[in-house]
């Protein structure tokens, strides 16, 4: 078994996408307006010093570096629709640089989100909308998108006309 497993480490490690190869989108339902249309929320993530409860991470000096490009899809009365591109790949790090930058993800009570207009959606509004690899045997890049599930698109009609 030693040499199958050597054999399938190595099969996985020439055929698995790198990182750099993977790129990730994430629509997200967040309080308020940001201020710009687009940009790059940077800011290192750590781990908070909490013992009890869920883990919960913020933006701090001594936290690992994190990245997220970001662009508003939607503005709404009181609400935004965002795509988030996480450039680095840290724990809620999307959760955590919506929070930072003062636009929590509705119904996202770990970082500051309230509960959604007419009790539409009961949980944190992200959603993974779509994820673009390169093919390990043709190199080409493929693209799998999801669609919005209805809960969120049930709580972006409850949010008033887009504007």
């Amino acid at each position: 078994t030693h040499t199958l497993t050597h054999i399938c480490a190595l099969t996985f490690t020439h055929t698995h996408p790198q990182p750099q190869q993977v790129s990730k989108e994430y629509l997200a339902i967040v309080h308020g307006q940001p201020g710009k249309q687009d940009g790059v929320i940077e800011g290192a993530i750590a781990k908070t010093d909490e013992t009890t409860g869920m883990p919960r991470y913020h933006v701090c000096a001594h936290g690992r570096p994190a990245a997220t490009e970001f662009t508003v899809v939607s503005t709404f009365p009181e609400h935004s629709l965002v795509a988030f591109r996480p450039l680095t790949g840290r724990t809620h790090q999307i959760r955590v640089h919506a929070s930072h930058m003062g636009h929590p993800i509705l119904c996202d009570t770990l970082y500051g989100g309230r509960a959604a207009p007419a009790a539409t959606i009961d949980r944190c509004a992200l959603h993974a909308s779509r994820l673009t690899l390169t093919h390990p045997a043709t190199r080409k890049p493929i693209t799998f998108e999801a669609p919005l599930p209805p809960d969120m698109a049930a709580a972006i009609r409850t949010l008033g006309a887009p504007s």
